[in-house]
């Protein structure tokens, strides 16, 4: 299965559809119709012990055994063992789906370093006066520690310990191996600098094991109405401040689901989870440990929509955004190889699917190509199909001229043959069996009469004769 990252995803997508005929035989039961979700019950007020009480004391030592386990088996590269101090899908499936492909890139990836603290509000953050100074003794691959109190090293609020739940800050500490540069894998290793990222966590034990279990963030909530009887609601989770962010998702993302599910041609009975990271370091470790590019939002089969909150995160940015994020849900709702599609048609479906939020972005991507066209710049489609080998430097391309790609489709064949086409191969169809079956032609002249719209590439200028 090949994820699809998020790379500085552009924002924008045109309307898709999926024919009601293509619709999986079976699915979800609608939830009840609701035109305002209730907002979930406050969870009651643990009983909190006093951190000196010999029974948080106990808790705690308990967790930080926990914690050590969890380091060892992401050391060893041990998917088994680590998963096995999360909570399960019966508690949690969104999570647990999430930690399952973030423990599957320790089979491609090991830290070198990776640790797991509990933080104390008394005890002196990196940076701190009397705590280790940062920058001028620090290795020059070092990064330089943030501040207390920022967003990457939140100001730490006691933690709470009570019989069957633990609520406290944790810090994670890594550092990948030496490895060359993408873009040159003959190269020289190059050293990784140290990553850190602290959070607030919850842990809980369960009563059949007795033992505790990794919950993931300690996420507050708001919920959003589902936009017709037979959708689902929304349900925005954020940590902090981030309140008046999570609001504005939901209210926003019900409207962004009807149209994009108006242009699959098919309405997912699906409550969406959103998960809002305050900052990029920490949706970058949400995703898996190696994760390093800069992102603004990601999707996987099973996942929330993981956004990257901004302050400054209006209905003009907030849009396409999601659209982006929702058409990839609406990708993987087709069926269950839908990650195999090739990665440029992903995200030019995803593309496709933020246009109607973007009106600047289908001549942006027509923009691109036709310059890349002139200047015998295209890329070769099958590099950018996964993207854990896709060169870097056809990174833009997988999203310009994929997208430029889906619009040629949906332009020339409609909107019900694309999406029967993108059935296709989420259901195990290749490129070619899908394009054959759905548009009547070879993938290779599929491509060929894509390329017929597109300018003819310039011949190369001659270079100048050196003057005398």
């Amino acid at each position: 299965m090949t994820p699809r990252a998020r790379i500085l995803a552009p924002l924008a997508l045109l309307a898709l559809s999926v024919p009601s005929h293509l619709a999986p035989a079976a699915p979800p039961a609608p939830p009840t119709p609701n035109a305002a979700a209730p907002q979930p019950a406050p969870r009651p007020a643990p009983a909190p012990l006093g951190r000196d009480e010999p029974e948080a004391a106990r808790i705690r030592l308990e967790i930080g055994q926990a914690l050590r386990q969890m380091e060892a088996a992401v050391l060893a590269a041990n998917q088994e063992a680590y998963l096995a101090w999360v909570v399960p899908a019966e508690s949690d499936p969104v999570f647990r789906t999430e930690q399952v492909n973030w423990a599957k890139d320790l089979g491609r990836h090991v830290p070198a370093e990776f640790t797991l603290e509990i933080v104390d509000p008394a005890a002196p953050q990196v940076g701190d006066a009397g705590a280790p100074g940062p920058a001028a003794a620090a290795p020059p691959d070092q990064p330089v520690p943030p501040p207390p109190g920022t967003p990457d090293d939140p100001a730490v609020p006691p933690p709470v310990y009570t019989a069957n739940e633990a609520r406290f800050t944790l810090r994670m500490t890594w550092r990948m191996p030496p490895a060359p540069p993408r873009d040159d894998p003959a190269a020289e290793p190059v050293p990784k600098r140290e990553r850190r990222v602290s959070f607030p966590v919850r842990f809980v034990r369960l009563p059949l094991s007795g033992r505790w279990y990794y919950a993931g963030e300690d996420w507050a909530s708001v919920t959003g109405a589902a936009y017709a009887p037979d959708s689902g609601p929304v349900v925005v989770k954020y940590l902090g401040d981030s309140r008046d962010i999570a609001e504005r998702v939901a209210e926003t993302l019900p409207r962004v689901r009807r149209r994009v599910d108006e242009g699959f041609e098919y309405r997912p009975a699906i409550t969406q989870e959103v998960k809002l990271y305050p900052s990029m370091r920490h949706l970058q470790a949400s995703i898996y440990l190696s994760y390093a590019d800069p992102l603004s939002g990601w999707n996987e089969p099973g996942e929330a929509i993981k956004i990257l909150a901004r302050e400054n995160m209006m209905a003009g940015a907030l849009e396409p955004l999601l659209a982006h994020e929702y058409g990839h849900v609406a990708t993987f709702e087709l069926g269950e190889h839908a990650t195999k599609m090739p990665w440029w048609l992903v995200e030019g479906v995803a593309e496709l699917a933020a246009e109607a939020f973007s009106p600047g972005l289908a001549d942006a991507s027509r923009a691109a190509v036709e310059s890349w066209a002139r200047r015998g710049r295209l890329a070769p489609w099958e590099p950018m199909a996964d993207f854990y080998t896709c060169p870097p430097r056809y990174h833009g391309h997988v999203y310009r001229q994929g997208h430029h790609l889906l619009g040629f489709v949906s332009e020339t064949f409609g909107r019900t043959k694309r999406n029967q086409w993108l059935t296709l191969m989420a259901r195990g169809g290749t490129l070619d069996e899908a394009t054959a079956g759905a548009l009547g032609l070879s993938w290779a002249q599929l491509d060929e009469r894509w390329r017929a719209t597109l300018p003819t590439a310039e011949p190369p200028q001659p270079e100048p004769d050196p003057e005398p």
